[in-house]
């Protein structure tokens, strides 16, 4: 075996252990909260409510003196102001304001009246998103959303749960067949808490960290769950939360296989260790920039790693030895069209448009196979070495004539330029040649070659038919003109 192969071999083997090792760092869920949750005791009356409808109308009064339990700083960015995920004694799960509930003392990181680090008095909130604040100088301030924390949530910067990344996808036969069989506490420990629980009349109404796609539609959804004495009771389908692709997830064969059976795989990259927040911004960046560049990788590549090992043992003979190369070739390059195929449905189920997704899967596709060509066109029939053989004989079985047409460039014969203004001002310039061109016809000799190749391992031959030619004549053929046109010249084209 060559050292190209050699190389090619260590190259791939390595290619595997990465992806292996990345999959391995990922395939865990940091969607778990603290086992020990800070404890609030709430100093007024407040609602805690659900999202489960856009209106956030489902919610239930929590009073004065109330103990709830702080899972996750859940928002910074909402029209809601700042959240809590919070759960009551009872059980019930949702989102509360930590204006509501928190001790009124913010943390600052950085506004005017306050040093990094200072804690100030919060006089009251202008809006969700502003508070005002009394310094240390006696002087009030309006502080941004981002200048400050509340207390308990600058306590808690290790489970900060993002409630619109990391669900886990499944298709509609599989939840539904999970929420039959199962209860919701088992539910609960299967899928790490369900985002929301309210105790209804209907009964317990659940939201869990599942995206559905329905198999009508193709749809992706959050459906809400209600179980009456732990037994499904409803379920209840609101506005997808994806729906770019649903069309075509709803056509394509196989899809809700795929999604059960594979999702697994890329679901937990959405849930990032989150040590570059405590870097400074030189590090911070370029950090994210490397976690895209890898983001990238994963998407396109990593559906590769089977066809990639399927090259390998291409490469080292002995598993295929009994193909054909033929044989070989359709079974490879099956390989990877199925291993596409299954990359395609995931990638639309995780919200990536199609219209970027099967041009950048076709391309890596289309080299991959020029590979997987080239390795085995250069393989021995007999043992299934690569490359290591020597031409025995080559001969000329055949010699024929062919013509083809072809032209020369001879001058521009006639040039038109308009010009386009608007007022005294020149907008641009337009030009069309008329251009001369010389004809030709031209003779060529072909020859035939039979090449018959040995295999210095096994001493199997085979053969090998290629074409060569001479142009031998060229016969004139007349002149024509063409027509050519720019737009929108610059004046430095119209002075060369």
């Amino acid at each position: 075996m060559k050292r190209k192969y050699k190389y090619l071999l260590k190259l791939s083997f390595y290619f595997l252990v990465l992806v292996a090792i990345y999959i391995s760092s990922l395939c865990y869920s940091n969607r778990s909260v603290s086992d020990d949750p800070p404890q609030i005791v709430l100093k007024k009356n407040t609602d805690m409510f659900f999202r489960w409808d856009k209106d956030s109308v489902t919610k239930i009064t929590l009073k004065a003196g109330d103990s709830i339990s702080v899972l996750a700083h859940a928002s910074s960015t909402s029209v809601d102001g700042k959240l809590y995920w919070a759960q009551t004694s009872d059980g019930q799960r949702g989102l509360v304001s930590q204006e509501d509930t928190d001790d009124g003392i913010a943390v600052i990181n950085t506004d005017a009246g306050a040093m990094v680090g200072d804690t100030v008095k919060m006089v009251r909130m202008e809006t969700p998103l502003k508070a005002v604040v009394k310094a240390k100088d006696g002087e009030e301030y309006v502080f941004n959303y981002t200048s400050y924390n509340f207390l308990t949530a600058d306590k808690m910067p290790d489970f900060n749960r993002k409630h619109n990344l990391g669900t886990i996808k499944m298709s509609q036969k599989h939840f539904e067949e999970m929420c039959t069989t199962k209860t919701p506490a088992e539910l609960d420990e299967l899928w790490d808490l369900a985002e929301f629980v309210c105790h209804t009349d209907s009964g317990l109404t659940a939201r869990y960290q599942v995206a559905v796609m329905k198999k009508d539609n193709g749809k992706i959804y959050r459906p809400v769950v209600t179980f009456r004495n732990d037994s499904l009771a409803n379920i209840s389908w609101e506005q997808p939360l994806v729906s770019i692709n649903g069309w075509l997830l709803r056509i394509l064969p196989g899809s809700s296989i795929i999604v059960d059976g594979w999702h697994h795989a890329i679901d937990s990259f959405y849930y990032p260790i989150q040590f570059l927040d405590q870097y400074p911004w030189y590090i911070y960046f370029p950090g994210w920039a490397a976690l895209i560049v890898i983001w990238l990788i994963w998407l396109l590549l990593t559906f590769l790693a089977i066809p990639f090992l399927v090259l390998i043992l291409i490469v080292t003979r002995i598993p295929f030895s009994f193909m054909s190369n033929r044989v070989l070739k359709w079974f490879s390059y099956g390989v990877l069209y199925v291993c596409a195929y299954i990359w395609m449905v995931l990638l639309l189920v995780s919200d990536h448009w199609w219209f970027i997704v099967i041009p950048c899967l076709g391309v890596v596709v289309w080299i991959f196979q020029l590979y997987i060509e080239g390795y085995i066109d250069s393989r021995c029939p007999h043992c299934g070495e690569i490359n290591d053989y020597h031409v025995k004989d080559d001969v000329i079985t055949d010699v024929t004539t062919s013509k083809h047409r072809s032209s020369k460039f001879i001058q521009t014969v006639e040039r038109t330029i308009t010009t386009h203004t608007r007022g005294k001002k020149i907008e641009s310039r337009d030009i069309e040649d008329k251009n001369l061109y010389q004809d030709f016809i031209d003779i060529y000799r072909v020859y035939h070659h039979k090449k018959t190749i040995k295999c210095n391992r096994c001493g199997g031959e085979w053969e090998h038919y290629y074409k060569s030619s001479d142009l031998i004549d060229r016969e004139d053929a007349g002149m024509h003109t063409e027509n050519s046109k720019e737009y929108n010249v610059e004046d430095w084209k119209l002075r060369n």
